[in-house]
């Protein structure tokens, strides 16, 4: 038996001129407070989750004509960058959160579709939004700056932070290249690779 909960909303906006951003990141502070410690419930770590999932090693390896320019000159820098990132931590992360994975009403926000959480750093969901934030048109230092509010990734590490945008831009620029790719893939992994330029630059 399955039972399911309906909840009335609307998709929050990210965009520089959205009345959401506040909210959200209040949202994403309460996340981190209130899932940890993680639940018990959550078995994996997203260390694990992550740890074979292809990215710059892979594009590589694979050498394509097609690479960006920047990424082909510092291909070799992203996959050491990569090797090196720690996700770990004991906090319940969602590790997915985007607009479509919210649902805002009356000034509050609930999160679904909780697919891909597990057990890791409190600064990863908001790590995840600055490539969100600046797909929907903030530039790398507004994205980082609303971050900021969100003391777990407040206090991350800078090189840390810099290892999980290389992780990040990876994952994308492989899976952008799958036959299988849906259309947006291809935009993330541009912006996610702009990231982690800003951040070596």
């Amino acid at each position: 038996m399955l039972g399911f909960e309906f909840v009335r909303g609307r998709y929050p906006s990210l965009s520089p001129t959205s009345g959401d951003l506040d909210v959200i990141g209040d949202l994403v502070v309460t996340m981190a407070e209130a899932l940890t410690p993680c639940p018990s419930a959550a078995r994996r770590s997203i260390t694990d989750r992550w740890s074979g999932a292809p990215g710059w090693a892979a594009v590589h390896t694979q050498s394509p004509d097609d690479l960006d320019p920047w990424a082909r000159t510092n291909v070799g820098i992203l996959a050491t960058l990569e090797r090196g990132v720690s996700l770990d931590g004991d906090t319940l992360v969602h590790s997915d959160l985007h607009p479509a994975n919210m649902l805002i009403e009356d000034g509050h926000v609930r999160v679904i579709d909780w697919a891909w959480s597990a057990r890791g750093a409190a600064w990863i969901d908001p790590a995840y939004l600055v490539v969100r934030l600046m797909h929907e048109g903030h530039s790398p230092e507004v994205a980082e700056a609303w971050a900021v509010h969100a003391p777990a990734f407040a206090k991350a590490p800078k090189p840390l932070i810099t290892a999980f945008a290389a992780k990040l831009s990876g994952m994308w620029e492989h899976i952008a290249r799958s036959p299988q790719a849906r259309p947006h893939a291809r935009e993330l992994a541009d912006t996610a690779r702009r990231w982690v330029r800003y951040r070596l630059d």
